[in-house]
C-alpha cells in the first residue's frame, strides 16, 4: 500500500498465523514496523491462558478476562507470548490425607503413647490441623515442620496445631501421650488418635513392654492383627533407648480410629540370687558378725533390699556402691533392716554388712547369728567362724550348712572352722568353753640415782598364750610418788583400796600375745642421805616372771653395795634381752637378774664435790730461771692458753719480785695491780683451734749468803690449773747442786753447758729469725682479719688487725699496710656507731623517721656484738646525704685520735734466756689445782766466793742490757 498525499489513513487487513512453543509457552509473530507505536487487541478463546510480557511493554486487561490490550516495542516484527494460566493454591480449599502409626507402651503407674502421623496433601494449603483424642489421654509433647505452636484441650479432648508458613507439601507430626494406670498388674481401656478434616486415614498401632512388664492380653475387636515385622521398627528401637528391654509384643491395622482396645499387664518378678561370706568372730567382751553379699538381680530392677536382724545384734556399718541408705523397723516378731539402693537397680551389686553385739560367755547351745536376704530366691555361701584365743567351739547342732577344711579355704589360723551354706534357712549352735590365760613376764627395772630423788623406770615384757588379758595388777614398792603407766591401749590404772601398793591397769581391749607396759615412778631421797633401799617392781598373776635390775647414777653420785641379796646376781649389761635394753638406752653402771621375783636392794650413796667449770685452759707451762754469782735471779714463764672466756689472767709473783714486762699472743699488754695480784689482759684467739702464748718476766734479788746456799725458789701463782709443767733452772758454773726437795720431778741434770757468745751480731741474727718468724704470723692474721670483715664479723676482723699490726713493727711497709687496714676498720666502726645514736635519736622523735628506718638501726642490736657486712654499711650510709656523711666522718676521725692517743700500743717482746751455766730441768706433767704453790728448794756449794765477778756475772750483765737495749731501740716498756 502507498499513500498518495498526506493525512490519517486507517488501514485493516486479516491474516493468519501459525503460533510456536517458547520457554514453557505458546507465541506468535505480529508484523510491525520499526520506529512506529503498535497497539495489539488480543483475545484468547477461553480462560484458560494469560500473557507473558515479552516485547510488550504495556499489557492491560480488557472488557473479558479473555481480552487484552498490548503496546508493543517500537521494533521490526514483536512477539506476543501467552502460557497456560498458573495455580492458585491460597485461594483452593485443602485436601489432605493421612497415615497414622502409634505405639503404646505399658508400665508401673502410667502408659505412654507414641503417635506418628504422615500428612500428605493433595490440594490447597494447611494452616490448621486438629487431632481428636480417646477418654483419658494426656499429650505431653508435638513436633513437627514449621510448628507455631499447638494447645490441648482435654474437656473438649482436641489438638490443635499451627503451622507458619502454611504448609502446601507432605509433612509429619510427633505426638506423645500418656495414659495413668494403677499399680501392676491391670487392665486398661485405650483408644487411638485421629486426625480431623482428612479426607482419608489408615494407621497401624502396636503395643510394646520393658524387660519388667508382662503384656497378659489385648482385647482388639474389629481390628486386624498383623506381622509384628510390618509393624514400624524404628518406633520401638527409638523408645528402646529409654525403656530397658522394650520389645514389640502385639501389631494391629485399622481404618476406623474410632476403634477401642484393652490391655491387660502385670510386672515382671525380679530373679535374685545372692553369693554371701560371712565371717562370725566371737570374744568375750564382743561379738562381730561381718558379711560381703555379691546379689544378682536379674529380669527386673528392685528399690530396696532387707533383711531380719539377728538378735543381739545391732548394725555397725553397711556400705555398697548403689546403697542410698538403710532403716530399722521393728516389728512384733524381730527387727528389719531395709536397704534403700538409689534407683531401681539391676545386675550384681555388692554389699558389706558389719553387725556387733555382746560378748559370748561359756555356755551350751548357743546359737549362730546369719545374714539372709528376704527377697532372694536362692542364697548360697560361706560362715566362717572364728573364735577369740581362749575359747573353744563344739559345733552342737547344724542345718543346712556343711562343714569344710580351713585349709582348702587358705585359712591357716588355729581354732577356725568354716562351713558351706546350703540354703537361706540354715541353723548353727555352739558349745562354748573357756581356757585360762598363760602369762610369762620379764621385766627391767632401771634405776637412776640422782641428788634429792630416785627415779625408776621400768619396761615389762608379757607373753600372754591360750586367751587374751583385759586388765594387768603391778605391784609397786613403799614410796613411790608419781606413778604412770604407759603402753599401748591403756585406757585406766587404778589403785587398790585402802591406798595399797597394787596398781590395776585396764586395757582398751584384750590383749594377747607380746605386749609391753612402762612403769615410771620416783622416791623422794634426802640430801643426807647415805643408804637408800631400791624394791622390785612385781607383776601379779605371771605364771613365769623373770627380771633384771640395772642401776646408774647422775651427776656427782656414786654408788656401792655393801650386802647385795641372794635373789639378785650380778650379771653383765649384754645379758638383758635386747628388747628391752633398746628401751633402757644407754648402757648402765650396775646390772642384776633377779633369781626370785621378789627382792630388795641396799645401796650406799657417796656425794662429791663439784668441779669447778674453768673458763680458760693451760696446756702447757714453761718457766726459765737464770741466777748470777751475786744472787739476782731472772725468771721467764711462758704459758700456753686456750682463753676462751676469760678476761683477764691473775698471777701472784714471790715476795721482793720485780715485774718487768708481760706479752699476749705476741703483743704487749698493760697490766694492772689489784692488791699483791697482778692482772694480764688476755684476748680472744683469732683461730679457735690453737693456744695462745701468754709471756711474762720478773726478777728477784737473793740477799744473804745463807740463802744462796739453802736457796728456796718460789713460783709464781695463777688462778688456773697448770698442765705439763717444765721449770729449767740455770745456775752459775761454779755453783754446785747437792740436794733439793720440790713436788716436781727432776728431768735432766746434763751438768755444764758451753757458754753462748753474747754479742750484737749474735743478738741481731737471733733477732732477724724471731722477725721472720713474726711476718709469717703477721700475713696470717691479715688474711684471717679480711675473711672475717667479708663474713661481716667486726670485732674478730679488728682483733686480727691489731695483731697484724702488733707482729709487723720490724717491717714498715707490711706494718703501714697493717695500720692503714686497721684504721680503715676502726674509721668505719666508729662512723656506724655515730649513724646509730643520730637515728635512733631520730626515731624516737621524728615520726617519718619511724616509718623509714636507717638500715643501721638493723645491723646494730644492743647487747649484742656487731655483725655486719661491707655492702650493709653503704646501704646504711646512703640513707644520709653528703654533709651528714662527711660530719660523721670527722667525729669519727677526732674519736679514733684520741682513743690511739690514750691507749699507745706498746710493741712485742719476747723473753731470751741465755744458755749458760748448768741447766736443771724440773717437770711434771699432770694437772695442778689453781693457786697452787711452785717451789723448788737447792741446796747448793760454790768454788768461789759468791760475790766475786765471775763469768757468769758478766753474762748476765749482758742479758740484762740487752733488754734494756731492745727497750731503747723501739718504744718505751710497758711497765
Amino acid at each position: 500500500m502507498t499513500a498518495l498525499s498526506d493525512g490519517i489513513y486507517e488501514i485493516k487487513f486479516h491474516y493468519e498465523v501459525m503460533g510456536h512453543h517458547e520457554n514453557g509457552g505458546h507465541g506468535a509473530r505480529v508484523p510491525t514496523h520499526y520506529g512506529l507505536i503498535n497497539k495489539v487487541d488480543f483475545e484468547f478463546a477461553s480462560q484458560g491462558y494469560e500473557m507473558v510480557p515479552n516485547t510488550a511493554v504495556s499489557i492491560e486487561q480488557g472488557d473479558k478476562v479473555t481480552r487484552y490490550n498490548l503496546v508493543m516495542a517500537p521494533t521490526n516484527s514483536a512477539n506476543i507470548s501467552w502460557r497456560p494460566r498458573t495455580r492458585d493454591v491460597s485461594t483452593e480449599k485443602a485436601v489432605f490425607y493421612a497415615d497414622l502409626r502409634q505405639l503404646y507402651v505399658p508400665g508401673a503407674g502410667v502408659i505412654e503413647g507414641v503417635h506418628e502421623t504422615q500428612i500428605r496433601i493433595s490440594r490447597g494449603l494447611l494452616r490448621d490441623l486438629e487431632f481428636s483424642t480417646p477418654d483419658g489421654m494426656t499429650i505431653t509433647d508435638v513436633s513437627a515442620q514449621a510448628l507455631k505452636g499447638w494447645r490441648f484441650d482435654p474437656d473438649a479432648k482436641k489438638l490443635m496445631l499451627q503451622f507458619e508458613p502454611p504448609l502446601g507439601q507432605a509433612f509429619a507430626v510427633k505426638v506423645t501421650s500418656q495414659y495413668t494406670a494403677g499399680t501392676l498388674p491391670f487392665q486398661k481401656k485405650l483408644g487411638l488418635l485421629k486426625v480431623e478434616g482428612a479426607a482419608n486415614q489408615i494407621g497401624q498401632f502396636g503395643i510394646a513392654t520393658g524387660s519388667e512388664v508382662v503384656l497378659e492380653s489385648v482385647t482388639a475387636d474389629g481390628l486386624t492383627k498383623i506381622n509384628l515385622e510390618d509393624f514400624p521398627a524404628v518406633m520401638v528401637a527409638n523408645e528402646a533407648k529409654r525403656v530397658n528391654g522394650l520389645a514389640l509384643r502385639r501389631a494391629y491395622r485399622y481404618s476406623d480410629s474410632g476403634t477401642e482396645f484393652t490391655v491387660s499387664a502385670s510386672a515382671v518378678q525380679p530373679d535374685i540370687r545372692v553369693a554371701s561370706n560371712q565371717t562370725l568372730s566371737l570374744g568375750e567382751d564382743r561379738t562381730v558378725l561381718a558379711g560381703n553379699l555379691a546379689v544378682s538381680i536379674a529380669r527386673a530392677g528392685v528399690f530396696k533390699l532387707s533383711f531380719a536382724m539377728p538378735e543381739n545384734l545391732d548394725v555397725d556399718s553397711i556400705t555398697g556402691q548403689s546403697l542410698s541408705h538403710w532403716t530399722g523397723l521393728k516389728t512384733s516378731t524381730n527387727r528389719i533392716i531395709t536397704l534403700h539402693l538409689k534407683g531401681k537397680t539391676e545386675g550384681q551389686q555388692t554389699f558389706s554388712l558389719t553387725l556387733v553385739g555382746s560378748g559370748a560367755a561359756a555356755t551350751n547351745g548357743w546359737v549362730a547369728p546369719k545374714i539372709s536376704l528376704r527377697e532372694a530366691n536362692k542364697q548360697t555361701g560361706q560362715l566362717t567362724v572364728v573364735p577369740e584365743q581362749g575359747m573353744r567351739l563344739h559345733v552342737a547342732d547344724r542345718d543346712g550348712l556343711t562343714q569344710l577344711d580351713p585349709k582348702r579355704a587358705g585359712i591357716t589360723q588355729r581354732g577356725v572352722t568354716v562351713f558351706r551354706l546350703l540354703h537361706a534357712d540354715w541353723k548353727l549352735s555352739f558349745d562354748i568353753e573357756k581356757v585360762d590365760p598363760w602369762v610369762q613376764v620379764t621385766t627391767l627395772q632401771a634405776v637412776t640415782v640422782q641428788e634429792g630423788q630416785l627415779k625408776v623406770n621400768t619396761w615389762l615384757e608379757y607373753k600372754i598364750e591360750n586367751a587374751g588379758v583385759k586388765s594387768l595388777s603391778v605391784r609397786v614398792p613403799d614410796g613411790a610418788n608419781g606413778v604412770v603407766f604407759a603402753g599401748d591401749h591403756v585406757s585406766d590404772s587404778v589403785r587398790g583400796a585402802g591406798q595399797t601398793n597394787v596398781w590395776e591397769i585396764k586395757l582398751q581391749r584384750r590383749i594377747i600375745g607380746t605386749y609391753q607396759l612402762n612403769v615410771s615412778y620416783q622416791v623422794a631421797l634426802s640430801s643426807e642421805q647415805a643408804v637408800i633401799t631400791v624394791g622390785d617392781v612385781r607383776p601379779l598373776g605371771a605364771d613365769l616372771p623373770r627380771g633384771f635390775l640395772t642401776l646408774r647414777t647422775v651427776g656427782r653420785l656414786d654408788i656401792g653395795f655393801p650386802n647385795p641379796p641372794a635373789s639378785l646376781q650380778k650379771v653383765d649389761w649384754q645379758t638383758v634381752p635386747g628388747g628391752l635394753r633398746a628401751k633402757a638406752g644407754n648402757e648402765a653402771n650396775y646390772a642384776f637378774r633377779a633369781v626370785e621375783p621378789v627382792y630388795s636392794l641396799a645401796v650406799n650413796v657417796v656425794r662429791h664435790s663439784a668441779a669447778e667449770l674453768l673458763p680458760a685452759r693451760v696446756v702447757s707451762t714453761a718457766i726459765s730461771s737464770v741466777l748470777s754469782d751475786s744472787g739476782m735471779m731472772l725468771t721467764s714463764v711462758k704459758l700456753m692458753i686456750h682463753p676462751g672466756d676469760k678476761r683477764d689472767l691473775r698471777l701472784t709473783l714471790p715476795e721482793s719480785s720485780d715485774f718487768w714486762f708481760a706479752s699476749v699472743n705476741h703483743a704487749s699488754v698493760r697490766p694492772w695491780q689489784e692488791g699483791n695480784q697482778i692482772l694480764l689482759p688476755m684476748e680472744q684467739n683469732t683461730k679457735p683451734n690453737e693456744a695462745v702464748p701468754v709471756e711474762f718476766l720478773y726478777s728477784i734479788q737473793v740477799e744473804s749468803e745463807k740463802q744462796l746456799r739453802d736457796l728456796d725458789m718460789q713460783g709464781p701463782k695463777f688462778d688456773l690449773p697448770l698442765e705439763n709443767i717444765a721449770w729449767r733452772i740455770f745456775l752459775p758454773p761454779s755453783w754446785h747442786l747437792d740436794e733439793w726437795q720440790t713436788g716436781l720431778t727432776m728431768h735432766d741434770s746434763s751438768g755444764q753447758h758451753v757458754p753462748v757468745q753474747l754479742d750484737l751480731r749474735s743478738y741481731v741474727q737471733e733477732e732477724s729469725t724471731v722477725q721472720q718468724a713474726k711476718t709469717r704470723e703477721a700475713e696470717q692474721q691479715l688474711a684471717i682479719g679480711n675473711r672475717f670483715l667479708a663474713e661481716g664479723r667486726q670485732k674478730q676482723a679488728r682483733q686480727a688487725f691489731r695483731n697484724a699490726y702488733s707482729l709487723s713493727q720490724h717491717d714498715n711497709a707490711f706494718n703501714e699496710d697493717a695500720r692503714v687496714q686497721l684504721q680503715k676498720l676502726k674509721m668505719q666502726q666508729a662512723v656506724v656507731g655515730l649513724n646509730y645514736r643520730v637515728h635512733s635519736n631520730r626515731k624516737a622523735i621524728d615520726a617519718e623517721a619511724a616509718k623509714a628506718p636507717n638500715a643501721s638501726l638493723q645491723i646494730l642490736q644492743p647487747g649484742q656484738d656487731a655483725s655486719y657486712t661491707q655492702e650493709q654499711v653503704r646501704q646504711a650510709l646512703r640513707d644520709n646525704d653528703s654533709a651528714g656523711n662527711s660530719i660523721l666522718m670527722q667525729l669519727a676521725e677526732n674519736l679514733v685520735e684520741q682513743q690511739d692517743a690514750a691507749q699507745a700500743i706498746p710493741e712485742a717482746i719476747r723473753a731470751s734466756v741465755p744458755r749458760q751455766g748448768t741447766q736443771y730441768t724440773f717437770t711434771r706433767s699432770i694437772q695442778v689445782d689453781k693457786w697452787a704453790d711452785l717451789s723448788v728448794r737447792l741446796y747448793t756449794s760454790a768454788d768461789k766466793p759468791a760475790g766475786n765477778s765471775d763469768r757468769a756475772g758478766i753474762l748476765f750483765v749482758l742479758f740484762a742490757a740487752s733488754l734494756v737495749y731492745m727497750f731503747a731501740a723501739k718504744r718505751r716498756p710497758t711497765l
